[in-house]
């Protein structure tokens, strides 16, 4: 084959990558007896004993060639590929993963049509798909039925209870696949990117009954309170809110004490290459997200590790000589929090991935608020499975998913 041309050094490659293969078809050499590609008919017939075919008797024909072959796919998207390299980078910053194994869906669904106008068919299977699993969501969401008032069992206070109780779902603390939320566009100059949408919220009163006995809840108010009150009045800093009292968190004032629920978070960052990047987080599906460790930690580690539970707004106001601020709004993350396994050794010195576990689930630190904008990228954490699972727990929590008991 001949060396590489000089041309492909000039200002416009794109151009010299789409002669190229006419530049291969010279320069190879095809002949039969040089080929490597050529199939003999004795390898034809060793093959085809192999697969169990029957043998053909020989005849004197000659060998089968093989000429080269630059009109395929492949070659013909050379010329794309300079043009490209700036636009999304080079081929090694990113990943066909996701759009492969979406075959798999597709494919699925192939089987099941009579391979007669399969797309349409295809195109059904996913819309009905689609409807049995909103339909499952709505069924989970559904009140349980408030017993009647003449039941026996009712007695006093409880009887009391049932006369006013109104039957009032149990919000989960991010949305399902089924629900959309708006997204509008955000500059990429944005650090983050959060739906301010209004469609879903919970009363945080109510909500926090709901959820009593809940270990992610423990102290919760105080803890919202003290990350809101941060968030108002030293934005440019985090700190652990013991420098708050509670005549400060009295304070505060969350209009009709709603919290908002969205579906998302996207973080804008820059890639090794000074490319711009963004990663999309939805904590229905294991948001693990990388923040600086705090100044004042005891491990020697640079970053804190967290699960995103929930991505969530509120409207905020402060009193100040007797008077409310103007409503603030302030984004923020409800995540449970990871700590440093000190017992494994791990970094670059020992060439391996250091350990990280879940901060004990009735600790006072398990659970807290972390500002959206204090996140680097999400964190790709790999299961280690060899250490088996904790303990499991006889009740339910936010902190997992549905059904789960362990971690």
């Amino acid at each position: 084959m001949a060396s590489p041309s000089s041309e492909c050094i000039l200002p416009k490659p794109s151009t010299t990558c789409r002669k190229l293969p006419a530049i291969w078809a010279i320069s190879f050499d095809v002949s039969p007896a040089q080929h490597a590609g050529a199939s003999l008919p004795k390898n034809c017939h060793v093959k085809k004993q192999r697969d169990g075919d029957t043998i053909p008797p020989e005849t004197n024909a000659g060998t089968k060639v093989k000429t080269f072959n630059a009109n395929t796919v492949k070659t013909h998207f050379l010329g794309d590929y300079v043009p490209t390299i700036p636009l999304i980078g080079t081929t090694d910053s990113y990943s066909t993963t996701t759009g492969e194994l979406e075959h798999k869906q597709g494919k699925a669904f192939y089987e099941r049509t009579s391979k007669n106008n399969a797309t349409s068919q295809i195109s059904n299977l996913e819309r009905r798909e689609a409807a049995l699993l909103k339909i499952a969501d709505d069924v989970r969401t559904l009140p349980q039925p408030v017993p009647p008032v003449d039941d026996p069992v009712l007695t006093g206070a409880k009887r009391k209870w049932a006369t006013t109780a109104r039957a009032t779902k149990k919000q989960d603390p991010t949305l399902s696949f089924a629900q959309a939320e708006a997204l509008p566009y955000t500059p990429p100059e944005e650090h983050i990117h959060i739906s301010l949408s209004r469609h879903v919220h919970v009363n945080l009163d109510f909500w926090i009954e709901q959820h009593l006995g809940d270990p992610a809840f423990q102290n919760f108010r105080v803890k919202l309170q003290t990350y809101l009150l941060g968030r108002l009045l030293h934005p440019e800093y985090s700190s652990d809110g013991s420098e708050y009292t509670t005549l400060d968190r009295n304070r505060l004032h969350i209009p009709n004490q709603r919290i908002f629920i969205h579906k998302v978070l996207q973080v804008n960052y820059t890639s090794y290459d000074v490319r711009r990047g963004q990663d999309s987080m939805n904590p229905r599906t294991h948001a693990d997200v990388l923040t600086l460790a705090p100044e004042d930690s005891a491990d020697e580690h640079p970053f804190s590790y967290a699960r995103v539970i929930g991505v969530w707004h509120c409207e905020v106001q402060y009193c100040e000589f007797g008077q409310l601020t103007p409503a603030k709004t302030v984004c923020l993350l409800f995540a449970r929090h990871f700590r440093l396994d000190k017992t494994f050794k791990g970094g670059f010195k020992r060439r391996r991935l250091h350990h990280i576990k879940f901060v004990p689930e009735h600790d006072d630190n398990a659970y807290g608020f972390i500002n959206p904008d204090e996140v680097i990228r999400e964190a790709h954490l790999v299961p280690a499975y060899a250490h088996g699972v904790t303990a499991r727990v006889h009740y339910q929590s936010i902190g997992r998913r549905k059904g789960d008991f362990n971690d």
